[in-house]
């Protein structure tokens, strides 16, 4: 099943772990900004959950984290309030090449890797988990 109609998530944690397809197609709220820190998540447990266009929110009191091994892929950087989080063990890939996060925190945890694809070029740079940019 593929959700296409606005999602959110404001209490205990929503698991996206089905392959074989996006499993959520429309707008993403994590949180609603009255929790505790981390008390509204998405988790991403298989390849591209989320699809690559969803406008994704994450407030105060939201988080969103990519497993281990696992590929995300989106578009835009997450609209974040200053609390929001992101948590990446895997790959979280920006499809535009100049990514620009003013609030909140993106975590890299052991072996997670960003990177911001360059669509004209195929290229990306990525940071790895000691801060160190990689150009690929």
């Amino acid at each position: 099943m593929s959700v296409t109609v606005a999602v959110t998530v404001t209490n205990g944690t929503l698991q996206l772990s089905k392959t074989g397809f996006t499993a959520l197609n429309g707008s993403v709220t994590i949180g609603d900004g009255t929790g505790s820190s981390g008390s509204a998540a998405i988790s991403v447990s298989a390849d591209n959950q989320i699809a690559a266009g969803a406008n994704i929110a994450i407030q105060d009191d939201g988080k969103l984290s990519i497993a281990a091994s696992v590929n995300q892929t989106l578009s835009a950087v997450p609209n974040m309030t200053l609390g929001g989080t992101v948590n990446v063990s895997g790959t979280l890939t920006y499809n535009f090449a100049n990514v620009s996060q003013t609030n909140g925190t993106t975590l890299l945890t052991s072996g997670g890797i960003v990177k911001a694809l360059d669509s004209g070029a195929g290229n990306f740079s990525s940071v790895t988990t000691d801060g160190t940019p990689q150009d690929r």
